[in-house]
């Protein structure tokens, strides 16, 4: 759940990248690293385990500040999308604010995609979250061949009412614009089941401009982040 810390001047948000395998679930957060100023940044911390080379997640920290109005601070992980490791994908999504499914572009990966997003519906559902947990969907490398087209894509998104970006990851396009959209309609959801204090110093219009311009502000003040 998004934490609001007023006297902070702060909030936090935790999003979960799932996502079938080798759909780029980890080259988002590459890219989102590489996009970032370095005081912006933690490090990409990558856990696996000690007996295999299996992945357990990873983990980035981004912070997103403007003089005058409180920092925005999004811990981003991704999840094993090995069966055996279903537990784990469980445990990371808990205390999330939102999701964001990565699916192949492929006209091929579209069985991968329906399994890896009706396990993701089923995490939400025995973690207890509720059915309109926030969900953004990013359909990922636009630059493979024999992919879908962004017009059915934008059409798809429409159908679903679900925020929806086609994406290449490889090459960053529509990456940002996918954290972004799954930002917004976490923090309409923590608004709506009432996370958000009265006396946060922050509102939706002010939140959503500090996503779209504190990486490009020129600001010559002191503002260390916090990981």
């Amino acid at each position: 759940m998004a934490v609001f810390e007023p006297e902070r001047r702060q909030a936090t948000f935790k999003v979960v990248y799932f996502g079938p395998s080798l759909a780029g679930k980890v080259t988002n957060l590459k890219r989102l690293s590489e996009m970032a100023p370095p005081r912006d940044r933690g490090r990409l911390l990558s856990l696996r385990s000690r007996r295999t080379t299996s992945l357990f997640f990873d983990l980035l920290t981004l912070r997103f500040a403007l003089p005058q109005q409180p920092s925005i601070k999004v811990r981003l992980f991704t999840v094993p999308d090995k069966d055996v490791h279903r537990s784990t994908r469980r445990v990371i999504l808990r205390g999330s604010d939102a999701a964001i499914f990565v699916a192949h572009s492929e006209v091929d990966g579209t069985s991968a995609n329906q399994t890896a997003y009706r396990d993701l519906k089923s995490c939400i559902q025995e973690c207890g979250l509720s059915d309109d947990f926030p969900i953004a969907i990013q359909f990922n490398k636009q630059d493979m061949p024999y992919t879908r087209s962004a017009e059915s894509i934008a059409a798809f998104g429409r159908r679903v009412s679900t925020p929806t970006v086609a994406a290449s990851a490889k090459s960053g396009a529509g990456v940002f614009d996918t954290l972004k959209a799954a930002l917004i309609i976490a923090w309409q959801y923590a608004e709506e089941q009432s996370q958000k204090p009265a006396n946060f110093p922050m509102h939706f219009q002010d939140f959503r401009h500090t996503l779209e311009t504190a990486w490009s502000h020129q600001n010559t003040g002191s503002h260390a982040a916090t990981f």
